[in-house]
C-alpha cells in the first residue's frame, strides 16, 4: 500500500511532456509505493539556457495538466511566475517541507541532480554520481529539504516502454508531424498553440512512427 506521505518530486524542462516522462512517474507510483509524483517544471532551466525552442512556461505547465489529468497520483506543480533553482522552486511552492527533518525524494537525472545544491554539484563533479548514459535508467535519491542535504541512495527507475526524447519531440511537430509518445490532447495543445511551429527549423526529422523497443 502507498505511504500517504512518501513523496518523489520530478524536476525537468518538460519541453514537451512525452509519454517516457509519464510512463516514469506512473512506474515510481507501481513500483515503489509512493503516494504522489508532482512534476516541476523548471521557468528557466540553467542547463538548457538561451534555446530557442524552449517553449513558454505556462504553455508547459498547461500540457503536464494535460498528460497527467488520467492518474490522480501524479500532480503538477505550477511554477508560472516563479524563478530560481529547484531548491528555491521547493521553498517557494512547499514552504512547510522546510520546518524541521522532512525528506522527500527526487526523480532526477545528473544535469539537474548537479542543480539542487553546492553538495549536489560537487558529487556530480566528483563522479560520485555519474552522468546517465544515453541509454541509462534515472534514478531517484533522497532528499533532505530541511537540511538542504542529498541522502546518496539513488535507486534506478525500471525500463519504461516509451523511450524517446523531448528534442525529437519538437523537431517533428516543427516539421508539421506528430509523434507517437505524446498524449493526443497535449499533441493537439501544440497544434493550436503552434508551440514549437516557429523558431525551429528541423535538420532531421526523426521518422514519425514507433521505434524499436
Amino acid at each position: 500500500m502507498n505511504d500517504p506521505g512518501k513523496v518523489c518530486v520530478f524536476f525537468g524542462a518538460f519541453n514537451p511532456v512525452h509519454g517516457g516522462h509519464v510512463a516514469l512517474a506512473e512506474k515510481l507510483l507501481a513500483q515503489d509505493g509512493f503516494a504522489r509524483v508532482i512534476f516541476i517544471p523548471l521557468p528557466a532551466p540553467a542547463h538548457k539556457a538561451n534555446r530557442p525552442d524552449m517553449a513558454a512556461i505556462d504553455d508547459r505547465v498547461a500540457m503536464l495538466k494535460l498528460a497527467t489529468a488520467h492518474n490522480s497520483g501524479l500532480q503538477v506543480a505550477d511554477t508560472t511566475g516563479l524563478a530560481g533553482d529547484p531548491q528555491a522552486l521547493l521553498k517557494s511552492l512547499y514552504p512547510g517541507w522546510f520546518d524541521g527533518d522532512h525528506k522527500i525524494h527526487s526523480l532526477v537525472g545528473s544535469d539537474t541532480l548537479a542543480l539542487l545544491s553546492p553538495q549536489s554539484r560537487d558529487l556530480v563533479k566528483s563522479g560520485v554520481v555519474p552522468p546517465l548514459p544515453e541509454d541509462g535508467h534515472p534514478f531517484y535519491t533522497q532528499v533532505d529539504v530541511g537540511r538542504e542535504e542529498i541522502v546518496l541512495d539513488p535507486r534506478r527507475v525500471d525500463p519504461i516502454p516509451c523511450h524517446t526524447r523531448s528534442t525529437d519531440v519538437r523537431i517533428n511537430f516543427a516539421a508539421g508531424g506528430t509523434h507517437y509518445c505524446v498524449d493526443p490532447k497535449v499533441a493537439d495543445y501544440i497544434r493550436d498553440k503552434k508551440v514549437y511551429a516557429l523558431g525551429v527549423t528541423p535538420k532531421k526529422p526523426n521518422p514519425l512512427r514507433p521505434g524499436p523497443g
